[in-house]
């Protein structure tokens, strides 16, 4: 663990994913990863039909037309509340198909409602796509 917390800051910390062929570069992969500590409490929370009204419609407002408006209302205010007054790790979760992984992040950080966004936080994905 020690060595980890040489390489990453506490929090979100960005990395990419090279794809190689022979000395160029064919594709690449945006990604996070979080470094929190062993006593961090953490809130594991769904995000179609508990942060947007509903999945199918969730999945339509939010990576189709990306207008965001098919969500709860105060839900930012909400977790906000809970990661800043409670010190409380979101941890968002999905049976959204990996390939959906960028548009997803593009959701949940893109969210505003009144003053308050959502906080960041890993999100867990489906690892297969819509069939």
């Amino acid at each position: 663990l020690q060595d980890v917390s040489r390489c990453l800051s506490p929090g979100k910390n960005p990395i990419r994913y090279l794809l190689l062929n022979e000395d160029s570069i064919v594709g690449v992969a945006y990604a996070n990863i979080f470094l929190w500590s062993h006593d961090d409490k953490v809130v594991i929370s769904d995000i179609d039909g508990t942060i947007t009204k509903s999945n199918a419609g969730g999945i339509y407002d939010t990576i189709l037309t990306e207008r965001y408006s098919h969500c709860h209302e105060e839900v930012c205010r909400f977790f906000s509340t809970v990661a800043t007054e409670k010190q409380i790790q979101i941890l968002y979760v999905t049976s959204r198909p990996i390939s959906l992984a960028s548009r997803t992040r593009k959701f949940l950080d893109n969210l505003r409602q009144q003053q308050h966004r959502l906080p960041e936080g890993p999100i867990l994905g489906f690892r297969g796509n819509f069939a």
